[in-house]
């Protein structure tokens, strides 16, 4: 009799294939008949994108954010990058 290839399991491997087979089989054939529900459904309940876009405020930005939002407290690396270790230290410095 051949074991299972998961520990613990008392299934056959046979066993096994089979459930998953069955398991496989009802999963699609209820995903599928949902996905044809959906695509039937979806164009009657779609919205604009200008009234979701509307609905949002806008984030408040915390102290770090605003820092790193202004040119003048940028330090660059020679590659161009922003040195980011400088900038954290400098902005702990400033905000004591």
């Amino acid at each position: 009799m051949p074991v299972s290839r998961y520990r613990g399991s008392p299934r056959t491997s046979r066993q096994y294939d089979e459930g998953w087979e069955d398991g496989y089989n009802e999963g699609y054939d209820r995903g599928y008949d949902m996905a044809k529900h959906e695509a039937r459904r979806r164009p009657s309940q779609a919205r604009s994108p200008r009234s979701r876009a509307r609905s949002k405020k806008p984030v408040k930005l915390s102290k770090w954010q605003k820092y790193i939002k202004n040119k003048k407290n940028h330090i660059k690396l020679r590659n161009g990058k922003l040195n980011l270790k400088k900038m954290a230290v400098q902005y702990r410095k400033k905000n004591k």
